[in-house]
């Protein structure tokens, strides 16, 4: 499996994530920033190339960012209120869906409560 995105349109997606997910009070304004600015950045790519970064299939870059997504979705919403607006990000949100249509998706999601409870568990480390 081989994949032809541009390592700038995903490559800082999962930092910035986890930058605001453990970002401190003061600087949660700039890292929600700099989060919804990747995501714009992968609502563009799969806008124009959708639906999958692979165009038409699943590629590399899929099994690589429909997990980083998938966390990165829960986890904001759960522990930063962050949902995600479909009007914004429409492609993003149609990318979603079909990930969760797909077999192999059915068969291994192992569901929002074990991503809440593995990043809780992170974040409680961070604040030791």
């Amino acid at each position: 499996m081989v994949s032809n995105v541009p390592a700038d349109v995903v490559g800082g997606f999962f930092g910035a994530f986890r930058g605001l997910l453990f970002a401190k009070p003061e600087e949660a304004d700039e890292k929600k920033t700099v989060f919804v600015q990747e995501l714009q950045k992968v609502e563009d790519y799969l806008a124009e190339n959708g639906p999958y970064f692979g165009g038409d299939r699943l590629d590399a870059t899929d099994a690589s960012m429909a997990p980083k997504m998938y966390h990165a979705l829960t986890a904001l919403g759960h522990f930063k209120g962050l949902q995600l607006d479909g009007a914004k990000f429409p492609a993003v949100e149609n990318y979603r869906q079909l990930l969760k249509d797909q077999p192999a998706w059915k068969n291994t999601d192992y569901g929002a409560e074990a991503i809440i409870k593995g990043w809780a568990r992170h974040l409680s480390q961070q604040l030791n």
